[in-house]
């Protein structure tokens, strides 16, 4: 179904910004509403106004801000709709403000509706949520029900959003793509060890605790003539190597991306002429 007069019949939309006239009064706005859509109810509305003692001969423009987000929720939530989309419906009101938001969408919607709320504020929303969905830049990186969420990750959707959520958003979100940033991760531990152990032979044998002739001594008293073990070493110091190059290529590779990801329009161009440029500064420093 495309969007258009059936669907607004059944979708009950709340926009993040107010878009009533600022000379209408909350009745004149009910009026309007009343006259737009079959399944808006004027006694629901009226009847929500008087919980929160706003009179409805009040003009929009003498409301505070979050005055004016209560009074589109409430005709928001006053039709019997069977999808309710709303966008950032607790965005920049108070705390108080966001509470009674929050429960005026819980106690009003239909019993055969479904409610969608676009936030950020996922700690203020969890614990109504059933189904998740992450979206960055148009595309869906994560969908999810919260309860999956919370057996499998071991952590609330919140929390996963806010250690998980730069390889998700900054990085380029394909699931491939996330792997392999979590796998970056892991090689860059293994080149953070490479660092530590080489760093330590370093400053023994620059505080002259022992030389390298001693260190080599060390080892051949330890492994002895036994070629195996020898063939070991060669190969575990030829795997870090590998893992080395592989992490810088890897670096050069996902740093690239996100500068070209800057520009919308020439992104491709401008993260190969970065891999270029990088790649050119690390053969000139060999």
């Amino acid at each position: 179904m495309k969007p258009g007069t059936e669907t607004k019949k059944i979708v009950s939309y709340l926009p993040e910004k107010t878009y009533f006239a600022e000379w209408m009064g909350i009745s004149q706005a009910i009026d309007f509403y009343a006259d737009f859509y079959e399944d808006f109810s004027r006694e629901k509305a009226y009847d929500m106004l008087k919980r929160i003692n706003l009179d409805p001969k009040h003009k929009l423009k003498a409301l505070s801000k979050g005055d004016k987000d209560k009074v589109q929720l409430i005709l928001t939530m006053s039709r019997s709709a069977r999808l309710y989309l709303l966008d950032e419906p607790i965005s920049g009101v108070d705390p108080a403000t966001r509470d009674y938001i929050l429960e005026t969408i819980i106690s009003n919607y239909s019993d055969n509706a479904a409610v969608l709320i676009a936030t950020h504020l996922i700690s203020d929303v969890e614990k109504f949520l059933d189904d998740v969905i992450f979206i960055n830049k148009g595309q869906i990186v994560l969908t999810s029900t919260a309860d999956r969420i919370r057996e499998e990750k071991g952590k609330s959707v919140d929390c996963l959003l806010a250690e998980e959520g730069y390889s998700m958003f900054s990085l380029p979100v394909k699931p491939s793509q996330h792997i392999i940033s979590r796998l970056l991760v892991w090689l860059m531990w293994i080149y953070l060890c490479y660092i530590i152990v080489f760093s330590s032979i370093f400053f023994i044998t620059y505080l002259k605790i022992y030389s390298l002739n001693e260190i080599y001594a060390l080892l051949y008293s330890y492994f002895g003539e036994d070629l195996s073990r020898m063939l070991n070493m060669f190969i575990f110091v030829a795997t870090i190597g590998a893992i080395i190059y592989f992490t810088n290529n890897i670096l050069a590779f996902y740093t690239a991306i996100s500068i070209g990801h800057l520009s919308n329009k020439y992104r491709f161009i401008i993260s190969v002429g970065t891999y270029i440029g990088i790649s050119i500064t690390r053969l000139s420093r060999i």
